[in-house]
Parts: C-alpha cells; sequence; structure tokens
C-alpha cells in the first residue's frame, strides 16, 4: 500500500507534536484510541477534537493543509476567549 506524501501529513506532524507538548507522553507509547482529554482533563473538549482530527489516521479526516488548520485555529482560539462553543468533531468543517 503506497503512501503519498499531501499536506495533511503535515498536519498529521503537528498534531503529534501538539499531542506531546499537551501531554508529555508519546502518541505511540499509549492504547490505540488514546484521547487527548482523557490524559488533560483541562483541557477544553473543542481542543481534544482539533488535534484528534489532526491526528486521524485517514488524511481525509483531517484538515486539509496549513491554511485550513490556521483557520480552524483562529476559530478555536476566539472560542475559547469569547466563551462561544465551536466543536470540532465533524471533520467536513475542515474542507
Amino acid at each position: 500500500n503506497k503512501r503519498t506524501l499531501a499536506p495533511a501529513s503535515d498536519v498529521y506532524s503537528l498534531g503529534l507534536v501538539l499531542f506531546e507538548m499537551l501531554t508529555l507522553r508519546s502518541l505511540k507509547s499509549l492504547e490505540p484510541g488514546a484521547r487527548l482529554r482523557r490524559l488533560r482533563r483541562d483541557l477544553p473538549p473543542e481542543v481534544d477534537g482539533l488535534v484528534m482530527a489532526m491526528l486521524s489516521e485517514d488524511p481525509h479526516e483531517r484538515p486539509w493543509d496549513g491554511a485550513k488548520l490556521a483557520a480552524r485555529l483562529e476559530t478555536l482560539l476566539h472560542s475559547l476567549q469569547t466563551g462561544v462553543s465551536s466543536t470540532v468533531t465533524d471533520s467536513s468543517a475542515f474542507w
């Protein structure tokens, strides 16, 4: 099964870095399906949703590229600052 590098590969890599920065653990050392929020209950569900979307095995479930991710991060930051919820569970929000 041949894999192609695409912008979503960079999104996955950044997701790994964020996961490890926020948990101080390697994702690969945890059981499959480990969620960020299970390890950091103090994080908003929106942060968990975005980071876990970035780490999706299916590249089509991740934000497509850095521009889409930056827009999503900006929306997330705004929602956290204003208290207006912005749920990141539907991957179609990234396309």
